[in-house]
């Protein structure tokens, strides 16, 4: 018989499959491993974003409140509580163009929560501000991620309505009047 010229041919192996040359193999692999490289961070931050469930602040607050409350009631207080669910959440907020230092309350439970995950994260520089946001009537001061401070101050006016991504850190409470809710705004998309 005799071979076409201009069309590949395929070798059979033993087991009756048919095998891609090493060079070709080689090449797939290359070609999976560069994009990976480059793509891959970006691909891990799109899929992470994706974990942030639609919803608002206060629910979360509304859904831990009583285990806050329970354990005021055991008299230990003050409490700093450290939350291993962070609630990833996309919440509607109104911006206030305010920009304070992070409170040191807010610190140590943000500090409280990178220690008990494991974190090698230096929290102070990546939360040293926190940013006034409105969430319906209810205003919350919450640490910003240092890098989103200046894209805010450039996208964003006052009254600006947009979806702020947040986690929450945990709580700290001198009282059961006396309440702080810590979250962190990681990435944020104006309306």
């Amino acid at each position: 018989m005799r071979r076409r010229a201009g069309r590949p041919q395929l070798k059979r192996d033993p087991l009756g499959s048919y095998m891609a040359s090493r060079t070709y193999l080689l090449c797939r692999i290359a070609t999976a491993v560069t994009l990976w490289l480059l793509l891959g961070p970006n691909a891990t931050a799109q899929s992470s974003w994706d974990k942030y469930q639609p919803g608002s602040i206060s629910a979360v607050i509304a859904r831990e409140r009583q285990d806050v409350l329970t354990t005021i009631r055991r008299g230990l207080i003050p409490l700093t509580r450290v939350s291993a669910a962070p609630f990833p959440t996309r919440a509607l907020v109104q911006y206030e163009d305010s920009v304070r230092p992070t409170s040191t309350s807010h610190l140590a439970v943000l500090t409280a929560w990178a220690k008990s995950l494991k974190l090698a994260i230096d929290v102070t520089a990546m939360f040293k501000s926190e940013v006034l946001f409105r969430e319906d009537s209810v205003p919350l001061w919450i640490p910003t991620q240092a890098a989103l401070i200046d894209a805010m101050h450039g996208e964003l006016r006052r009254g600006d309505r947009l979806t702020l991504f947040v986690g929450y850190a945990g709580a700290q409470a001198r009282d059961s009047t006396n309440i702080e809710w810590v979250f962190m705004a990681n990435e944020f998309g104006k309306q």
